[in-house]
């Protein structure tokens, strides 16, 4: 018995280590415009901010629009008043196609499988689909967001 749980234990680090050991590549840009209009978030001392965004595909492709809610720790590094623009890297597998929907999910905040880049915001639904913040500026206090599609290309 021992032996067969020992097996099953280094064969599922196997497949967790060729996960992480797998190829990213930069599949697109999403660049999103949040709402200067700050819901708060109740007793977990979050708070709501609400977006439109853009993804536009790093090869050939129309760009997709999403509708997005945007969560933040409350207080921390608040932005000055206003709307903002924030940009994030997309990355993907090497071998991913991009598809119509690709970012529709929730992200959460993470490090990529095997990456040492930066804290990126982790697909929730898709754990290969990562966001990597290119504007620093207020993203520290980011724990999550949510994106729909808004509109299919033709």
């Amino acid at each position: 018995m021992y032996r067969m749980v020992t097996m099953a234990a280094i064969m599922t680090l196997g497949v967790v280590q060729a996960e992480a050991q797998e190829a990213r590549v930069h599949v697109g840009v999403l660049t999103c415009t949040a709402s200067d209009k700050v819901e708060p978030g109740g007793a977990a001392g979050l708070e709501t901010v609400l977006m439109t965004c853009g993804f536009k595909p790093a090869e050939s492709g129309v760009e997709e629009r999403y509708l997005g809610s945007l969560h933040q720790r409350a207080s921390a590094g608040a932005p000055a008043a206003g709307k903002r623009v924030l940009v994030w890297a997309v990355v993907g597998p090497k071998d991913r196609k991009v598809g119509p929907g690709l970012l529709a999910q929730e992200y959460a905040l993470g490090r990529p499988s095997g990456d040492k880049a930066p804290s990126a915001l982790i697909g929730a639904k898709d754990h290969s689909i990562a966001l990597q913040p290119e504007t620093t500026n207020e993203v520290s206090a980011i724990t999550g967001i949510e994106l729909k599609l808004t509109t299919t290309p033709a």
